[in-house]
């Protein structure tokens, strides 16, 4: 099992700043906000995607979810914990199906 730890902290950020992004544009639209918050989130977004791709578990399911632009991050790391939680099943079935 790999830890998720960076994916989970790179799909927060990019999270929070997408709703920091959207909020300035709906309210202020401050260009020093979207100079400021841009730029960490395209970084979250990337840093997420490459870390999916790297991920040993990783399929091409994952990496597609995981560039989608606001939310990736988060569905790939989702992706990932089920499909650990799969082979964990998976592996407990085979260990107690072997036993006398």
């Amino acid at each position: 099992m790999t830890d998720l730890t960076p994916l989970r902290i790179s799909a927060t950020i990019e999270l929070v700043t997408l709703a920091v992004l959207l909020t300035n544009m709906a309210t202020l639209d401050a260009h020093t906000i979207a100079a400021l918050t841009g730029p960490v989130h395209g970084f979250a977004w990337l840093y997420g995607v490459i870390a999916t791709w790297r991920d040993p578990r990783s399929v091409r399911r994952h990496i597609l979810l995981s560039a989608i632009p606001g939310i990736g991050g988060m569905l790939a790391l989702r992706s990932l914990a089920r499909a650990d939680a799969d082979a964990h099943t998976a592996a407990h079935a085979a260990a107690t199906q072997s036993q006398p």
